[in-house]
């Protein structure tokens, strides 16, 4: 099993997307699964969360989604997570460094080091209150600990082997203390319910993970899920194969270029003819403060700084990080123009900012901080391109670029039309497919 994201290289649904209504199932290979205050249950795998259903067995809509979106300020990758009902709290573990929260919010102060757990290793497997003497084990490797909320330590002796958890034959990834006081620990693609009056794992278990708590329809452990597929961030080689398709595209301070799609973002090599090395990655892991699903982007050179624009509101950047007092309103600081632009751009020919929205387009005077009278105006008068643009960039070769759909179209200044030889695919030459026929049969989100 490829596990959860799977890793591939051929078809990629990297946006927020909703499994609840779909026949694809992904892995029940957990990083950490717990409960929180606010009565949620969340399974955690990489950088994705998923919250079950009331009742365990199912995905919620609109789930799988991005860690920091739902828990801001959380890590991806994690090792473990705890959920304290007498407090209401609950605990994330990675690394040497643990995270409390309070429903989907960190509490101030966090993160914080483990070794204020004393007698905690680093890097553990998983974490669980047990309801039987309502004590707090930890898991890691083939050992667990029994920690003791009165004394704040590891109790004497332990470590002690996992062998004691009887029937518990493989290392243990994720652990839970259900709403019903059942202990559920979790192994690859399998769970098993631990018998508390027996002391030992019930006799009808393991099952799968998958099909029991993912709401998948497999009758045997033999059948395998058609898991859901996201990019390998380990990957060695560039993305192939990826939908040119963007909400926004635009430099920052600093030269870099990035791409924006429904959750998440790609840098582009300084060349523009491939994806970075270890993108995609959530917008929000990437410049926090970010919301998903952007209408455009502008880069001002001159002040350094990058506009983001959704709906109503606008951002202000310095390289990847948001300047403090921001989002604002639109209609406040940038007269004229109005919500739900489609695209923005510095044009190369005279130097000024130009939005698109449908059918039409906007000249914005940075002196008089408005929208230019006569505006706006037919967007056809940008010649050879159709409307409406998705997103458009002044690059650093100074040449200004226009996206519809999956292709491009690059500017001619003198000639004030479209270069010959336009359009060109966008994934072809920006992202780094071979194939153009294999890049306009994929995409980044499901809607397509």
């Amino acid at each position: 099993m490829a596990g959860w994201p799977r890793l591939c290289h051929t078809v990629l649904l990297l946006s927020t997307v909703s499994l609840a209504s779909t026949n694809e199932c992904p892995s029940g290979k957990f990083d950490a699964i717990t409960r929180t205050s606010d009565g949620g249950t969340y399974a955690f795998r990489g950088g994705l969360v998923m919250k079950l259903t009331s009742c365990g067995t199912s995905i919620a809509r609109g789930f799988p989604q991005p860690i920091c979106s739902v828990f801001p300020g959380l890590e991806s990758d994690l090792d473990a997570a705890l959920y304290w009902e007498n407090t209401g709290k609950t605990y994330f573990f990675k690394g040497d460094k643990y995270y409390r929260f309070s429903g989907t919010t960190m509490d101030a102060g966090y993160p914080k080091s483990i070794s204020l757990w004393r007698g905690l290793p680093s890097n553990i497997d998983a974490a669980v209150v047990w309801a039987p003497n309502g004590k707090t084990y930890f898991f890691k490797g083939d050992q667990y600990y029994r920690y003791n909320r009165a004394d704040d330590r590891v109790d004497d002796g332990y470590p002690a082997p996992l062998t004691q958890w009887i029937g518990m034959h493989e290392s243990v990834d994720a652990t839970l203390q259900w709403s019903n006081s059942v202990t559920y620990l979790f192994s690859g693609e399998l769970y098993y319910r631990y018998d508390d009056d027996q002391n030992s794992v019930h006799s009808d278990y393991p099952l799968s993970t998958t099909a029991n708590w993912l709401g998948c329809d497999y009758s045997s452990l033999d059948e395998i899920p058609t898991d859901v597929c996201f990019f390998d961030t380990t990957t060695t080689t560039n993305v192939a194969c990826l939908s040119g398709d963007f909400d926004a595209i635009t430099r920052i301070h600093g030269g870099d270029t990035y791409g924006f799609k429904g959750s998440m973002v790609v840098k582009l090599t300084e060349a523009g003819s491939a994806v970075v090395r270890g993108f995609p990655q959530t917008i929000c892991s990437v410049f926090p403060g970010l919301p998903s699903n952007l209408d455009a982007a502008v880069f001002w050179e001159d002040t350094g700084k990058t506009y983001f624009f959704k709906g109503d509101k606008y951002y202000r950047t310095s390289g990847v990080s948001l300047d403090s007092g921001y989002p604002r309103p639109i209609s406040k600081y940038w007269e004229g123009l109005p919500s739900n632009i489609d695209a923005a751009v510095v044009w190369s020919g005279d130097g000024r900012t130009y939005f698109f929205k449908g059918d039409q387009y906007y000249r914005y005077n940075r002196e008089t901080q408005r929208i230019d009278d006569g505006y706006p105006a037919p967007s056809n008068e940008w010649r050879g391109i159709p409307s409406p643009v998705d997103s458009a960039i002044r690059w650093s070769n100074d040449k200004t670029y226009l996206f519809v759909g999956e292709d491009y179209y690059r500017y001619n200044d003198e000639s004030n039309v479209a270069d010959s030889g336009y359009p060109a695919l966008t994934s072809t030459n920006w992202l780094g497919c071979e194939s153009s026929e294999t890049a306009k049969s994929t995409c980044w989100a499901r809607e397509c």
